[in-house]
């Protein structure tokens, strides 16, 4: 029996802990200098879990180096990964055991695509899936670590050209076709270990649980923020690119005329080495300026019981909420989560969430178009 299939219908704990497949929800602990928090990731970036269990007599074994561990509430994951990091220290005659681990999304750095071709004319969804059915069970499948619910992979592009496979990781292979794909694609692993794709022109659409409000009347749909803020990014601010392509007859120049005339012409280079037309290559370049042409407001907010769930949907990454704060001149402004931090603070399941949102979308790690540099020039 798979691990997914073990861990199924078990209630008797608010939070459902698992090591290796078996229970460990009576050893966590909580509160008084024990961390107990999980995060979701709704980019490349990998989630964590931090945990500690009091183990009075030293029993509990599964607890291992490396070991599979999931979490859930009221049955909903909210992280599947791998222990890397296990500090035992000594209590009288027992022990406690503090742990570090990385979600699953590791497994794609560690599965091997050595060589392999895919013919023209396949979307981009359907080369993808081939990937996870062909490799997956190198890791990502195996015994049911990830989910092979393939629902939230999107078709960005219905034909990809004739592409060759050789020497990559599967994250390498992934992003290899998401480059391809579209210039603003991007991906994620989320807790219930499915594997999300999306991009400026097919964005996903999950809605938060609640809109955010910096007011005191509030409607039902709205929550006020505790320790809102927001970082009005202008660092990486570039208005006008010269996009170097695949050829030189298909370089071209991209450019937001609102932008330069509020902030004055900020100007870069952009390599798109898959561009062989000026079409792809405009396509890039105006991908980059969605990214870059306007200061982007990124932040961070705590939320606490009643506003971490409404109607049982709880803060995820990838949903979508409209920020309202007259001190920061928003209004209804719509932003993406793309962290939650979920720390439990009590036995009964008592949460506090801590969300991320707007940040700037972070590049492909490795052989996609979207990987391009960006060299500033005025």
């Amino acid at each position: 029996m798979s691990l997914s299939l073990m861990l199924q219908g078990s209630v008797s704990w608010a939070v459902n802990t698992y090591a290796n497949g078996v229970e460990i929800s009576p050893y966590v602990s909580y509160g008084e200098g024990f961390t107990f928090r999980v995060s979701e990731s709704g980019n490349t970036e990998p989630g964590r879990a931090e945990f500690a269990i009091v183990d009075k007599a030293n029993a509990v074994a599964a607890l291992s180096d490396h070991a599979y561990i999931r979490v859930q509430r009221s049955g909903v994951d909210g992280f599947r990964g791998f222990v890397t990091s296990r500090r035992p220290r000594i209590t009288t005659t027992g022990r406690v055991v503090a742990c570090t681990a990385m979600d699953i999304s590791m497994l794609l750095d560690t599965t091997l695509v050595v060589s392999n071709t895919r013919d023209a004319g396949e979307s981009d969804s359907t080369r993808i899936k081939y990937l996870l059915a062909t490799y997956g069970n190198q890791g990502l499948y195996n015994n049911g670590v990830g989910s092979t619910d393939v629902s939230k992979i999107q078709t960005l592009n219905a034909a990809m050209p004739k592409q060759k496979f050789k020497f990559m990781t599967l994250r390498q292979a992934i992003e290899s076709v998401l480059g391809q794909a579209s210039p603003s694609s991007n991906y994620y692993i989320d807790a219930s270990g499915r594997l999300h794709t999306f991009d400026s022109d097919h964005p996903e659409n999950d809605t938060a649980p609640y809109n955010v409000n910096v007011a005191h009347t509030l409607s039902a749909t709205e929550a006020a923020p505790i320790d809102l803020t927001i970082d009005f990014d202008s660092s990486n601010l570039i208005n006008d690119y010269y996009v170097r392509a695949k050829y030189r007859t298909a370089d071209t120049r991209r450019f937001n005329e609102i932008s330069m005339s509020l902030y004055g012409r900020r100007a870069a280079y952009i390599d798109a080495p898959d561009a062989d037309t000026s079409t792809k290559a405009a396509a890039v370049g105006d991908a980059a300026l969605r990214d870059t042409a306007f200061p982007l407001p990124r932040g961070s907010f705590t939320l606490e019981a009643p506003y971490d769930v409404r109607a049982g949907i709880s803060w995820r990454a990838g949903q979508t909420f409209n920020v309202t704060s007259t001190q920061h001149g928003l209004s209804a402004k719509p932003m993406r989560v793309h962290q939650v931090g979920t720390e439990f603070v009590r036995g009964d399941g008592q949460r506090r969430v801590e969300i991320e949102f707007g940040a700037p979308r972070l590049r492909l790690r490795s052989l996609g178009t979207i990987a391009a540099n960006v060299t500033s020039v005025g």
